[in-house]
């Protein structure tokens, strides 16, 4: 008897199993996207400071197509937008630094 249980619940836990590990997978792949994206983000601000310009700093920034560079004076804030096209979704991230008017100035 326990036998014929566990034969007809293996198929379902096979199917239950696959999907559990499709996910594990799935999000260490987006957490290493997201990790590579913050050490780009983080190198390139550093060479904003430093007064490389954002058309130079933005083609450094090129594997997360496209990359939109604003900067808005009002705000005194600088932004920059990315998108990572995976297989079955888009993410869309957007990321807010507050810089002075003197370096907006200076662009």
């Amino acid at each position: 008897m326990e036998y014929l249980i566990n034969r007809k619940y293996m198929p379902i836990m096979r199917k239950i199993s696959v999907v559990v590990i499709f996910l594990i997978l799935a999000t260490s792949v987006l957490y290493i996207f997201l990790y590579l994206r913050d050490v780009s983000l983080e190198r390139s601000f550093e060479k904003v400071e430093k007064g490389m310009p954002k058309e130079e700093v933005a083609c450094i920034m090129s594997p997360w197509q496209p990359t939109v560079w604003e900067h808005d004076t009002s705000d005194e804030v600088l932004r920059y937008g990315s998108t990572i096209s995976l297989s079955l979704f888009v993410i869309h991230f957007e990321d807010e630094i507050v810089v002075s008017k003197e370096k907006l100035q200076s662009w």
